[in-house]
C-alpha cells in the first residue's frame, strides 16, 4: 500500500491532523466499533485510517 503522507495533495501538518483524528476516533470507541471515516478514498482517507489502526495496536 502506498503511503498516504507520500501523495503530493497531502501536507505535512494536513496528514498529521488527519492521522490525530482517526488516533482519537479510536480512543473515543467503545464496544469495539469502528467509527466511519469521514473522509472520501484517497490519502486522506488511508492516512485517517492508519491513525485509528495504530491507536488500536495495529502497525501498517
Amino acid at each position: 500500500m502506498e503511503n498516504p503522507k507520500d501523495h503530493p495533495s497531502l501536507t505535512d501538518f494536513r496528514a498529521s491532523r488527519i492521522y490525530a483524528q482517526g488516533w482519537n476516533a479510536a480512543r473515543a470507541a467503545s464496544l469495539g466499533k469502528k467509527p466511519l471515516n469521514p473522509y472520501t478514498p484517497g490519502p486522506e482517507h488511508a492516512r485517517w485510517d492508519q491513525g485509528f489502526d495504530e491507536a488500536n495496536g495495529k502497525p501498517q
